[in-house]
Order: structure tokens, then C-alpha cells, then sequence
């Protein structure tokens, strides 16, 4: 299981709101609601994966790998940016970048289901060999999960 437990203060729940906002497309609402989140908390990277996540929505790539490049930046050692920095990075055909953090990210949450999807899937987009390893990790990890079951082709 993953050792990074989600607070539950109130600035935690502002960010999901926000996270919400963004889900639901209200894009403007949501970035106005980042901006003041942002300078309240200037060195939170969940501030920059929550924009990494509008930026996203709103089509801006571009935007969305910088705010995932600054959070890994902040929290170096954090799964969270690295992984979804790698996602971003396969979707955007930079193979070699994104296995680099996938296989960091694995490395640091073996145990963490998530963590080892996203690898996998990851893997999957750049065709490494990882990817294959990484989906049966996954199963054990969930067995109830008959979707990775499934793309393993076995029961």
C-alpha cells in the first residue's frame, strides 16, 4: 500500500473542490478559485498538479506538462507528479522520459495498484516490455479487478 496518506484540512478540501469545478467544465470558475489557492499556498505542489489537471481539461498540454514538470520540481520525490508527468509525457510520444519516471514512480510504490496501472499503461503507449510485468503487478495487487484480468488474457 502506499505510505502517502491524503490530509483532510481545509486546504485539501478546497483543492478537491476545485478538482470538482474542473470535472464538471467549469473552467473558469475553477482557474479563478487556483489563482487564489496558488498565492495562498505558493510552495504546495498539489496547487500545480490540480492546474496540471485544468490545463488538461482545457486542451493545453503544453501548460499541463510544465505544471507536472514544476510539482516533480518541488516534491522530487513525491509518485504523484512523477507518474503523471510520465502519462503526459507517453501521450506526447517522449518514450524515454516517461519510462524513466514511470519506472522511478514503480519503484518507489510497488505495492501501490495506481502507481502500477498508470506504469504499465505507460509502458504500454512507449512499448516497453515493463508493460506486461507491470498489468500482471497490477492483477495481484487487485485481483478482483477482471478489467486488467482481461487485458492479460487470463482469469
Amino acid at each position: 500500500m502506499s505510505t502517502f496518506k491524503i490530509p483532510q484540512d481545509a486546504f485539501t478540501q478546497e483543492l478537491q473542490a476545485i478538482g470538482r469545478m474542473i470535472d464538471k467544465g467549469q473552467l473558469r470558475k475553477a482557474a479563478t478559485a487556483l489563482n487564489v489557492a496558488r498565492a495562498s499556498r505558493p510552495g504546495d505542489a498539489r496547487v500545480l498538479l490540480v492546474g496540471m489537471r485544468l490545463a488538461q481539461k482545457s486542451g493545453n498540454l503544453a501548460m499541463a506538462i510544465k505544471s507536472a514538470r514544476t510539482a516533480l520540481e518541488m516534491e522530487p520525490t513525491w509518485h504523484v507528479p512523477m507518474i503523471e508527468l510520465a502519462q503526459m509525457l507517453s501521450q506526447n510520444h517522449q518514450a524515454d522520459e516517461a519510462m524513466q519516471l514511470a519506472r522511478k514512480a514503480a519503484q518507489l510504490e510497488p505495492d501501490t495498484f495506481q502507481v502500477i496501472m498508470s506504469a504499465a499503461q505507460v509502458a504500454e503507449r512507449c512499448g516497453a516490455d515493463e508493460a506486461v510485468v507491470w498489468a500482471q503487478r497490477a492483477s495481484e495487487l487487485a485481483p478482483e479487478r477482471n478489467d486488467v484480468k482481461f487485458a492479460l488474457g487470463t482469469k
